[in-house]
């Protein structure tokens, strides 16, 4: 068994932690999205919804019909909020 250097332990736990804060991030996204998202505008799916976080921009998106929401720059809950807003256009 490897003996590693307490430096070492110290990278290894800062990356877990970044990690552990990355999911936890992610998954108060998720708890936000089944309290406050409506349905889908276009196929009224719900739990087949998600906010998205790609690069720096938030928004919800629709896995059951392919459906984005609008992008939000400041957070999940503007994205939430901006699609709540949206009407489907038939």
């Amino acid at each position: 068994m490897e003996c590693k250097s307490v430096l070492e332990l110290l990278k290894e736990c800062k990356t877990l932690n970044e990690e552990l804060t990355k999911k936890m991030t992610r998954l108060e996204e998720l708890i936000a999205v089944t309290q406050k998202v409506l349905p889908c505008p276009y196929c009224g799916a719900i739990e087949e919804l998600e906010v998205t976080k790609k690069d720096r921009v938030y928004f919800v998106f629709c896995k059951h019909c392919g459906t984005r929401g609008p992008n939000s720059y400041v957070s999940a809950d503007s994205a939430i909020t901006y699609w709540n807003r949206r009407v489907a256009n038939d």
